[in-house]
């Protein structure tokens, strides 16, 4: 249970309230909270001990999410926060997750090499995209129709 140490009425349960509290904070009191620091603060009430001792951390949220470390469970909390809470440094985006962040850079702000198709000029990021699309150059005919036995690149 969390009691708000400033009015001391408002009560919150475990780590479903880290969101809570910072929007109680910032609403009610002018403070502004990191939700990450909060679930940091509530994270050891998840603590679970299996029969051989080994420590687990469980998702108050998710009823069978269990993770071996406290920094893996903050991780996994961060996707029910409503906050963005990674920062792309090159613009003014921000995102729920590392991993849509990486992505972000590497789409919007990567140095992707755009090759050309030499045979009919249509360009594409990498490498990779152009292989793929120079098999429908190819006589090659890898697809057989099993209804009619007609061949297809």
């Amino acid at each position: 249970e969390y009691v708000c140490n400033i009015c001391q009425v408002v009560t919150f349960e475990g780590l479903t309230a880290a969101p809570l509290v910072a929007r109680h904070m910032k609403m009610n009191h002018e403070v502004k909270l990191n939700v990450i620091k909060v679930y940091k603060y509530l994270e050891t009430q998840t603590q679970l001990f299996d029969e051989n001792g080994t420590v687990s951390y469980k998702c108050p949220l998710c009823p069978n999410k269990k993770v071996l470390n406290p920094g893996l469970l903050r991780l996994h909390l961060v996707s029910h926060s409503d906050e963005n809470v990674y920062f792309c440094s090159k613009c003014d985006r921000t995102f729920k997750s590392f991993s849509v962040l990486n992505s972000h850079v590497k789409s919007v702000h990567g140095d992707v090499k755009y090759v050309i198709c030499p045979t009919c000029g249509r360009s594409y990021k990498g490498a990779k995209s152009l292989a793929v699309h120079m098999l429908i150059h190819s006589d090659e005919r890898r697809f057989l129709c099993y209804v009619c036995g007609a061949a297809f690149n």
